[in-house]
C-alpha cells in the first residue's frame, strides 16, 4: 500500500458539552486542575491553553501525530538551550506500532529528511507506559546525533540486487535440500558453493570498511 503523507490539520482544543464540541476555556482548566487537587492561577492557565492550541496536529490515513516544542538544556553547549521539538506518534486505531520505516517517513513529511531524530528507551524509574503512542524527539536544523553510521545512506530493499541476490540463494538452498534429484542437487549446490564465496568476500570487504573508518574516527578523536 503506498504511503499517504501526512498533512497538518487545524488544532483548537475543544470539549464536548450535550453532545457538542465547544472551545475549551482557561477556566475549565482551572476546573480540571481543581478537581485533581492542584491549585492553577488564571495566568499559568491561558499558558497553558496557548500552548495546547499552537500545538501542531498532522494526519494521514494511519497515523496521528503531534508537534511539542520543548527546552533540553542538558545538551546544550552554550548559554542557550537547545530547542528540541517531541513528537508523538499514534495509530488511528490505537493498535501498537512495528514499523520503524514509518516513523521515518513521518518525520521526514513534518521536519524534512535532513532532520535528525532520536527514541529514547527510559529508566524503569521514569518509564510511562500507558498508551500505545511514541515518542520521537527531533534536533534543530543542522545539529546530527554524533554517533550512528557515517557510511552514506544505504537501503535494501526488493529491488537491491544484494537482497534478490540472497533471496535467491535462500531459494536454492532450500530446493537442493529438498530435491530428489541428485544431478539438480549437485548442480545447485555448486552453484550455492560460488555464492557463499562472493557473500564471503562482500563481508570481508564491508568489515574491512568498517574497520578503516572506525580508526580514522578514533584518531581524529585523538588529534
Amino acid at each position: 500500500m503506498a504511503w499517504q503523507e501526512m498533512e497538518q490539520i487545524e488544532r483548537v482544543v475543544s470539549r464536548r458539552v450535550n453532545g457538542k464540541l465547544i472551545p475549551t476555556t482557561w477556566q475549565d482548566l482551572q476546573e480540571i486542575a481543581a478537581a485533581s487537587g492542584f491549585k492553577q492561577s488564571k495566568a499559568k492557565a491561558k499558558k497553558l491553553l496557548r500552548q495546547m492550541n499552537n500545538q501542531q496536529q498532522w494526519v494521514n490515513d494511519i497515523y496521528r501525530a503531534e508537534v511539542h516544542p520543548i527546552e533540553a538544556p542538558m545538551l546544550s553547549q552554550g548559554p542557550n538551550p537547545l530547542n528540541v521539538t517531541e513528537l508523538s506518534i499514534t495509530r488511528h486505531d490505537k493498535e501498537a506500532i512495528y514499523n520503524w520505516r514509518h516513523f521515518q517517513l513521518i518525520k521526514n513529511d513534518i521536519f524534512g529528511e535532513e532532520r535528525e531524530a532520536l527514541e529514547l528507551y527510559p529508566a524503569e524509574s521514569r518509564l510511562v507506559d500507558s498508551a500505545n503512542t511514541y515518542w520521537l524527539y527531533v534536533l534543530p536544523e543542522g545539529i546530527t546525533v554524533p554517533f550512528g553510521f557515517r557510511d552514506g545512506r544505504f537501503v535494501q530493499d526488493s529491488q537491491d540486487p544484494r537482497v534478490k541476490q540472497w533471496t535467491e540463494f535462500i531459494k536454492r538452498k532450500k530446493g537442493a535440500e529438498n530435491s530428489g534429484d541428485l544431478l539438480a542437487k549437485t548442480r545447485a549446490l555448486v552453484w550455492l558453493k560460488a555464492q557463499r564465496r562472493e557473500l564471503k568476500t562482500n563481508r570481508l570487504h564491508a568489515k574491512k570498511k568498517l574497520s578503516v573508518y572506525t580508526r580514522r574516527t578514533k584518531e581524529q578523536a585523538y588529534d
